[in-house]
């Protein structure tokens, strides 16, 4: 059995309705566009891929666990992380759902790079195979969603200086990750690798 989708950190999560609403609107154009490209999507055995994030006031809104399916999405379909300790594999969040299985890449990411506004992790096998050997990437053996998979992005994007970025995860079949300044830079990076 695949272990895809599956929260692998331990959370603390509010159930309640996200308080402003009027800063997802932008997160779930794009996200329903990244489900309509099927970067974001659900698998035939009903697991969901791919995730979506946009920096926030306290931290960054997320895309919910196990929404891959779901489209349109609205309010009810994501989360806001607010803290996160990476060592103890851990997040904070709140939301009408819990946050996304690989929020801890995210809050790395954002914590690392604060010019970075925007993260897309999509699911295309067509890509990764191209792309195996010549983006950065994390090594095979990490699993995503864990503490490995956070240190390892920290790692590889810790001299980062530029507005954007992207890089494959060699143990999470089918996984790449871009980062931007704005989500249309987010797409317009796996845009261009077609």
């Amino acid at each position: 059995m695949s272990d895809e989708g599956i929260i692998k950190f331990q959370y603390d999560w509010t159930k309640e309705d996200l308080k402003n609403t009027k800063n997802l609107e932008e997160l779930i154009y794009f996200r329903d566009l990244a489900h309509e490209k099927k970067y974001i999507g659900v698998y035939e055995d009903g697991i969901g891929y791919g995730n979506i994030s946009k920096r926030a006031e306290g931290g960054f809104l997320v895309s919910g666990s196990a929404t891959g399916s779901i489209t349109p999405s609205n309010s009810n379909h994501y989360s806001l992380v607010y803290q996160w300790a990476i060592k103890n594999n851990k997040i904070w969040c709140t939301g009408p759902i819990t946050a996304s299985s690989e929020s801890l890449t995210h809050a790395v990411i954002y914590q690392e790079l604060p010019q970075i506004n925007a993260i897309l992790h999509i699911h295309h096998l067509q890509l990764w195979n191209r792309y195996y050997h010549s983006l950065p990437s994390t090594c095979s053996h990490i699993p995503y969603g864990t503490t490995d998979m956070a240190s390892a992005v920290k790692f590889l994007i810790r001299n980062q200086q530029e507005d954007e970025g992207l890089f494959l995860m060699k143990g999470h079949e089918e996984g790449l990750v871009a980062y931007a300044k704005d989500m249309k830079s987010v797409f317009q990076i796996f845009e261009d690798l077609f």
